[in-house]
């Protein structure tokens, strides 16, 4: 390995081939913290001196200083904490994992007005390099939403990600579809009934509703209105935090014969059982009495998957 010889001029090594290490300090512009760059040009001394102040000038901006404004880390968490009461719980915690793992650990040292497109365009570019085009979509969305904010409150000349563009997203082919046909979903239900009985009421509400699983895991047997033949869809639950549907709208959904046989089953056990949770009147708990998780039908659904032999 060829060791460098320190020469008068401070940073400029000479190696034995001719060439030289080149090395700059200043302070990064973006983040307001001390970089260094270590470099090996083939260049004399006076190029090198050369290099090393453009190579300085890139590094730092004596025109501007960075602490006008904070750094994205900074006021991303004020951010965060600002939208976060407006929020379901379970948005604010989409919005608060996509920052902590795919925004902040690129821009969070930062200064706001020190990002460019350039930084948004290769940041978006590793992403895609990562992870499904619908989740680096989100990350672009909540980066933007950011951004846009901190335009208006630090009076920004414009957002450097307001005219990035989504990448295009690959059409799923019909025979790719991750959905089951009549016949399989009547095998599904079939093996549910006879296999995981506990768990038939809730998967036959899915599957003949079209509920969404928060939704169905917060309906209460006030809901239910087997004389009309309807099901109420006024909440929805995330990890035991009960609030509004996903649009914030009230609405109501068919409730078939079968599946009112099969709720009036749930409730004939739930009162021969004195199970927890009919004080309150939820439909479908733990033992304990609270709501169920999201992951409550994920094994039981595989089971009868692999009974039934669809992969």
């Amino acid at each position: 390995m060829t060791t460098p010889r320190k020469t008068r001029f401070p940073g400029i090594e000479a190696m034995s081939d001719g060439r030289k290490l080149i090395r700059v300090r200043a302070v990064d512009r973006r983040t307001g913290r001390m970089k260094e760059v270590r470099r090996v040009r083939e260049a004399t001394v006076e190029e090198a001196l050369k290099l090393q102040r453009d190579w300085k000038g890139e590094i730092a901006d004596a025109d501007r200083k960075a602490e006008a404004v904070p750094r994205f880390g900074d006021y991303a968490e004020l951010w965060m904490r600002s939208k976060a009461p407006a929020l379901k719980p379970s948005t604010a915690a989409t919005y608060a994992d996509i920052l902590d793992v795919h925004v902040l650990p690129r821009f969070g040292e930062f200064f706001l007005d020190k990002i460019t497109v350039q930084d948004v365009r290769r940041w978006q570019t590793d992403l895609a390099g990562e992870m499904a085009a619908a989740t680096v979509k989100n990350c672009l969305r909540m980066l933007k939403m950011v951004l846009a904010d901190a335009v208006v409150d630090f009076e920004l000349p414009r957002s450097p990600a307001e005219r990035i563009r989504n990448f295009p997203m690959r059409r799923r082919l019909d025979e790719e579809a991750n959905s089951l046909e009549a016949d399989e979903l009547g095998k599904v239900l079939a093996c549910f009934r006879e296999s995981e009985p506990e768990h038939y009421p809730l998967a036959l509400t899915l599957a003949l509703t079209g509920i969404r699983y928060g939704e169905a895991t917060a309906l209460k047997w006030s809901d239910v209105d087997e004389q009309d033949g309807l099901i109420r869809v006024a909440r929805a639950q995330w990890k035991g935090h009960v609030s509004t549907t996903k649009t914030g709208v009230i609405r109501t959904v068919p409730l078939v014969p079968e599946l009112a046989a099969a709720l009036r089953e749930q409730r004939n056990r739930q009162l021969a059982e004195q199970s927890a949770g009919l004080v309150e009147g939820w439909i479908f708990t733990k033992s304990d009495g609270r709501l169920l998780p999201k992951s409550a039908l994920r094994w039981p659904l595989i089971r009868v998957l692999e009974r039934v032999g669809i992969k």
